[in-house]
């Protein structure tokens, strides 16, 4: 039991960036999404989208705090798996 744990534990830096790359992968497509939804419809329901998605920006981390939580994860990782 000791051995799988110690194994499994290596993993858990590996799937916590791989979560985070999915987080990234799903938050480019919604902002697509976003973009074409702008684009398909009247000026005036551009301008509140756009207010809309101005608003919450403050809610976004800066992406410098995202790419040192990457590289943290992959540097965990790197001391922790033999195959990096």
């Amino acid at each position: 039991v000791g051995t799988t744990a110690a194994s499994s534990a290596r993993f858990i830096p590996i799937a916590g960036g791989i979560l985070s790359a999915a987080c990234v992968v799903v938050e480019g497509k919604e902002l697509k999404k976003t973009v074409s939804k702008i684009n398909e419809g009247n000026p005036c329901e551009k301008a509140e989208q756009i207010r809309s998605i101005r608003d919450e920006m403050d809610k976004f981390p800066d992406s410098s705090v995202i790419a040192d939580e990457c590289r943290r994860v992959f540097e965990i990782a790197e001391k922790e798996c033999a195959f990096f």
